[in-house]
């Protein structure tokens, strides 16, 4: 039975009998005596790591404890402290021949942490291999482009799987020397020479200089690439642009169909097509000057950036301006077909009789009643034949077949006249008003999908009205008896439109403003609103989740 000892090398913990332990602690006294002077710490940190790295391949196969045997091979492998002395030239050398003999025993593949660039793997691989470290880099670069970047990935998994060489031993056993005290020693002085040499100081101070010249011409190269292409694109962009605008330029039309209501004034028109002639205007020049500057590679000058600031200020001016017109054209506007569109040639149609109005697919149109009948289309030349009447069975049918969301399907007015009228449909985006009072015993009104109806009526009986999908119907003057459906997020305003009795169901978050002077019945569901006036007798409530129903004294 032996006694074991608990010691720690490098910061491992080993367990090693009394004899190997007696032996282990004379052979570190030794060396601490052969290095004991204060640059030499490093080479005994590091000979305490590769002691505790051959340990640790001992106690791989089982074993516990550390043996005498298992130190004095050791002691073999790094070597006698009294042969390294500083004065043993020739020995040194000696053992330099018989390391370069045995060179690539132990050789293992590291990171290279003092040559790397990118995580040392390639200066690694090419200690390993012993190839020039440049040669490597390149190789990498070739197969990064040709392997469609599978390449990478494999550098990445060789930088996680790799360990970087840390110590002397490691750096040794990356080029495949014997990590021996000799060894240890010299690697250690050599790097202590370089760092205290000139090269290296000048190195540190030349390599950003260094890695400015390599890294200059490929950043060049990518922004000469790079500005040609915007440059390019941009030039495509702004000859567009003004290709666009000259033929805006020749239909003047064009230009205010940007504008969201027809400008009556005639000063307010001509400062709507101002600005909106400067607002393409401007930012076209400026792609169109950027362009050139791009592909001529040419940079700015103080004069240039001024010129810059200039076309900036004028658009911002004319954004302003075109503000200024549509909030002054919005407070001054008031409904009227005929006259907005006055300016567009008149097409008079004739047709059958009809008491029924259909309008959908984007048709926007005024009512008149009169004692004739007549369907009149204002637009210009290149919309008119977009525009289809159709009378079947008294009904009259209005379409428009073209694009219902380009900003020029509203660069039209319908204006239609007849004696009488009994139902008006208006969906898919269309909208319908009124320039004088429907007289008539009953009318029913249904708005969907996004349109809208404004009407003044004078009905004897009842007026139905259906509104569902988003739409909007206000509704002015007097009937009998009013009976209203509201669904699907629409909202009916019909407190200007007095009626005697009602009957008022509003569904799906939609809204209704009713008038009702006698009775009304009201049923309200799914986050509906029903908001009254008058004093009304309510015959009959249906009020259903978080429904609010108020009453209403404006």
């Amino acid at each position: 039975m032996k006694k074991t000892v608990t010691i720690n090398l490098n910061g491992i913990v080993f367990h090693i009998d009394e004899d190997a332990y007696m032996l282990l602690q004379h052979y570190l006294e030794q060396l601490s005596k052969q290095f004991s002077a204060e640059d030499e710490k490093e080479i005994l940190n590091d000979i305490e790591a590769r002691i505790a790295e051959l340990f640790t391949e001992k106690l791989q196969n089982g074993k516990n404890v550390v043996e005498k045997p298992d130190v004095e091979r050791v002691m073999e492998v790094l070597g006698n402290p009294s042969q390294f002395a500083d004065n043993d030239n020739d020995d040194t050398d000696n053992q330099h021949a018989e390391n370069d003999k045995r060179k690539r025993t132990n050789k293992r593949l590291y990171r290279d942490p003092e040559n790397k660039i990118l995580g040392g793997v390639a200066a690694g691989i090419a200690a390993y291999l012993e190839w020039n470290i440049l040669l490597v880099r390149l190789l990498f670069v070739l197969f990064l482009f040709i392997s469609a970047g599978w390449s990478f990935l494999l550098y990445l998994v060789i930088w996680i799987i790799v360990p970087e060489a840390t110590t002397t031993a490691q750096r040794l056993e990356m080029h495949g020397e014997d990590v021996t005290i000799e060894n240890i020693k010299t690697q250690v002085k050599n790097a202590q020479e370089y760092v205290q040499s000139d090269e290296f100081k000048s190195n540190a101070k030349n390599i950003g200089s260094r890695i400015e010249r390599i890294l200059s011409p490929i950043v060049k190269t990518v922004f000469i690439v790079v500005s040609s292409i915007v440059g390019f694109t941009l030039l495509l962009v702004s000859l567009s642009l003004l290709a666009a605008f000259v033929i805006a330029l020749l239909h003047a039309d064009i230009l205010l169909a940007f504008l969201p209501f027809s400008v009556g004034s005639g000063y307010l028109a001509i400062i709507g097509i101002v600005s909106i002639f400067l607002l393409i205007i401007t930012p076209t020049i400026g792609l169109f000057v950027g362009a050139i500057r791009l592909l001529s590679n040419k940079t700015p000058r103080k004069g240039k950036s001024v010129f810059g600031w200039i076309l900036f200020t004028v658009w911002v001016i004319s954004l302003v301006a075109l503000i200024s017109v549509i909030v002054r054209g919005t407070l001054e506007y008031k409904p009227s077909y005929t006259r907005s569109f006055a300016h567009y040639p008149a097409e008079n149609r004739t047709l059958d009789g009809f008491h029924t109005i259909l309008l959908h697919n984007g048709v926007h149109a005024e009512y008149t009643q009169d004692s004739t009948q007549q369907v009149q289309i204002m637009a210009p030349d290149y919309t008119l034949q977009n525009i289809h009447t159709e009378v079947n069975d008294s009904i009259l049918n209005i379409y428009f077949d073209g694009e219902t969301n380009s900003i020029f399907t509203k660069n039209f007015a319908i204006h239609i006249q007849s004696p009488t009228i009994k139902r008006i449909e208006v969906e898919g985006g269309s909208s319908i008003t009124t320039n004088t009072a429907i007289k008539t015993s009953n009318l029913q009104l249904k708005v969907a999908d996004l349109s809208q109806a404004q009407l003044l009526l004078d009905v004897e009986k009842n007026v139905n009205v259906i509104s569902t999908g988003l739409s909007r119907v206000q509704l002015s003057g007097n009937t009998h008896h009013l009976d209203l459906n509201v669904s699907n997020a629409s909202m009916a305003n019909t407190v200007d439109l007095v009626s005697k009795t009602g009957t008022v169901n509003v569904q799906n978050a939609a809204k209704a403003d009713i008038q009702v002077r006698d009775s009304v019945w009201i049923q309200a569901n799914d986050a509906a609103r029903v908001c009254y006036r008058g004093n009304p007798i309510i015959k009959q409530q249906a009020y259903n989740a978080a429904v609010v129903v108020r009453y209403n004294e404006q």
